[in-house]
């Protein structure tokens, strides 16, 4: 009973927090795989024409415009004008089933391994009880919800150029050229993620115990200041892992090893700053959109969760007593 209160909390919240950041989270999605593109097609032109001074000058400027990247609102402004307003909402349904699927399962997962710990008596302190809970329920979230997720990351994708597809369509559509393993691409960086929700729930655990009372309530400003602190740290650090994730998942036609090919030139040219693509101008289409939609959804999350779960509690509370006054009264 425990365990699905906490899922049903977790994935309500998750349900909620989609709502707010998915056209933030598509615009930065959209800048990272044409960027991919980009940098793939000046690649194989220069493989060609490497010995034509002319185009390899005009190759150098295309590839300075694409590693320069769109502020914002120019980004935005020519993907909805050449797309529509439709587009930053391109695959929400999936995503919406994708958020709440995942954070169910998370926090069912998050709470029957810490359970777990406790029956037996292997409490082992909060920070490493945080750590091994947050790990194995990573693992179990990043399986099992990878599918939706590459479900998701192509709806988001596609455009009217290639026609827009319904989820049945794009399922039958990965299925037909990727097969069964078309669902898993970006498990292997996926479970590197796990290292994410591993750093932020135990910084979370940790100033949650701090800034909790006596019975081990927290105030809503406390619940915003921890969750703002939490994901902030973690971002920055798995940022990286993100984006190679990303590239991934949304790329259908390139193999895995030409993917990292791309990649491994990526970070011989711009080093590790190359991973983290847009911090130069602070927009929302690389690293700073990833923190500005990653803490308002953190925040969002958390909060929602904290208040969703004090309420069922409350509620079956409630309904609790109310049947052992009904079988009080029959005796």
């Amino acid at each position: 009973m425990e365990e699905a209160v906490h899922g049903i909390s977790g994935g309500l919240s998750g349900l909620v927090a989609i709502l707010v950041w998915y056209p933030i989270d598509t615009l930065r999605f959209r800048e990272q795989s044409e960027l991919l593109n980009c940098r793939s097609e000046v690649s194989s032109k220069e493989k060609v024409c490497h010995k034509i001074s002319f185009i390899r000058k005009l190759l150098e400027r295309i590839k300075n415009y694409c590693s320069s990247g769109l502020s914002t609102y120019k980004f935005a402004k020519n993907l909805i004008k050449t797309e529509g307003i439709s587009v930053l909402y391109n695959g929400i349904t999936s995503g919406m089933v994708g958020t709440t699927i995942t954070y169910f399962i998370y926090f069912t997962s998050y709470k029957f391994f810490k359970n777990i710990m406790i029956t037996h008596k292997i409490s082992k302190g909060v920070i490493l009880d945080s750590l091994i809970t947050s790990y194995l329920a990573a693992c179990v979230t990043a399986i099992g919800s990878n599918p939706i997720w590459i479900l998701n990351s192509r709806m988001a994708k596609s455009n009217k150029d290639r026609g827009d597809k319904s989820n049945w369509e794009m399922i039958q559509h990965i299925y037909k050229d990727e097969g069964l393993s078309g669902f898993f691409k970006g498990l292997i960086p996926a479970l590197f993620m796990t290292s994410n929700p591993v750093i932020q729930f135990v910084l979370y655990e940790l100033l949650r115990v701090k800034m909790s009372n006596n019975l081990g309530e927290i105030s809503g400003y406390n619940i915003v200041l921890i969750s703002i602190i939490s994901k902030y740290i973690t971002t920055i650090i798995t940022y990286p892992m993100l984006t190679i994730k990303t590239l991934f998942q949304a790329n259908e036609t390139k193999s895995n090893s030409e993917i990292i090919e791309i990649l491994i030139k990526l970070f011989k040219e711009e080093g590790i700053g190359g991973y983290y693509k847009g911090k130069q101008d602070f927009n929302l289409t690389g690293i700073s959109a990833k923190i500005v939609q990653t803490l308002i959804n953190n925040v969002i999350l958390m909060f929602t969760y904290e208040k969703i779960q004090t309420l069922i509690k409350f509620l079956l509370t409630g309904l609790l007593l109310k049947i052992g006054r009904r079988s009080f009264n029959k005796i």
